[in-house]
């Protein structure tokens, strides 16, 4: 069995695309930032705030972290 490249696999996959993965539609709001809806369905439709180089923060339910927390 292979093992998975965790810091290339953060390295490489921005937030937008982690968003589309995860099926929630986002929006640019900032050259480096998108915002889109909580994926555990709390807060609005801007609940979640996703900045590349930075990580994530969601506003409903208060989780942040990596791309990879994301979709955990």
């Amino acid at each position: 069995m292979s093992k998975l490249d965790f810091a290339e696999i953060k390295r490489t996959t921005t937030f937008e695309k982690a968003a589309s993965l995860l099926g929630l539609t986002v929006k640019r709001t900032k050259p480096n930032q998108v915002r889109g809806p909580c994926p555990c369905g709390k807060g609005g439709e801007r609940a979640l705030c996703l900045t590349e180089g930075q990580g994530f923060y969601c506003w409903g339910s208060h989780a942040s972290g990596s791309v990879l927390d994301l979709v955990m």
